[in-house]
């Protein structure tokens, strides 16, 4: 019943017409006929329709899906457009300007499913696109990007001295680093986790980092290690 009257109900979002006319081309009925019904008021016959009658019913019921489409399509952009402009109204401006330095939040994918912001920086801001756009500089390569604004936060004015050391930090952070190999496997004694010892860096890393990471370098491992120790435990963290 509620469904029912859910379909057959004018709805503005859909230009004043029903789910049901707009799906099927079919009028909306009261939903209290279902209730009320009276078998004995309704006459039931037979007609013959040819071929061509139908077919003109067809073409006749395209066209009018076609325009009906149109109407809920214009009237739906109107609709989510106003929103838009309500909600771009109320909501407060970013608060940089040109030549001033920003972290910019960068995506990142930290598993195989999930990407994660991770900030990035500074950036020179060196143009203003729109009230919430804005094209920012690399400080090292001069590379300039656009960024909404959402995506920026204040790390300096203008007035910022741009240090090598700064430079440095900033390459350090934007540097992107690949796992070569593994070449060893133990137990962290202190937490009892299993870690692995890669040549990035040379370093010894988590085992779920690295499987993370490069699952690819661990099932390498264990092919030319097949007689390690911790075979079986490393192979229990494997994704099956």
């Amino acid at each position: 019943m509620i469904e029912h009257t859910l379909n057959h109900r004018p709805q503005s979002r859909l230009s004043g017409m029903a789910p049901i006319r707009v799906m099927t081309g079919l009028e909306p009925d009261n939903p209290l006929d279902i209730v009320v019904y009276n078998p004995g008021s309704i006459a039931i016959s037979s007609v013959e329709v040819s071929t061509e009658a139908i077919a003109k019913s067809v073409e006749d019921l395209q066209q009018s899906m076609d325009c009906i489409h149109k109407r809920v399509s214009w009237t739906s952009e109107a609709q989510r457009a106003k929103h838009r402009k309500i909600a771009s109204n109320n909501r407060p401006r970013p608060n940089f300007g040109i030549g001033d330095y920003v972290l910019v939040a960068v995506a990142q994918r930290k598993t195989s499913l999930k990407l994660f912001a991770t900030w990035r920086g500074p950036f020179r801001i060196t143009d203003l696109l729109n009230g919430y756009v804005f094209r920012v500089e690399n400080i090292i390569t001069g590379k300039n990007m656009e960024i909404h604004g959402d995506r920026i936060q204040l790390y300096c004015d203008s007035k910022l001295n741009v240090t090598e050391e700064i430079k440095a930090q900033f390459a350090f952070d934007n540097a992107t680093f690949e796992i070569e190999q593994v070449l060893d496997a133990a137990i962290y004694e202190d937490t009892g986790e299993i870690q692995l010892f890669s040549e990035l860096e040379n370093s010894w890393e988590p085992l779920s980092t690295i499987i993370e990471d490069a699952p690819t370098a661990v099932k390498y491992f264990l092919e030319r290690f097949p007689n390690h120790s911790l075979m079986s435990k490393v192979c229990e963290h494997l994704p099956s």
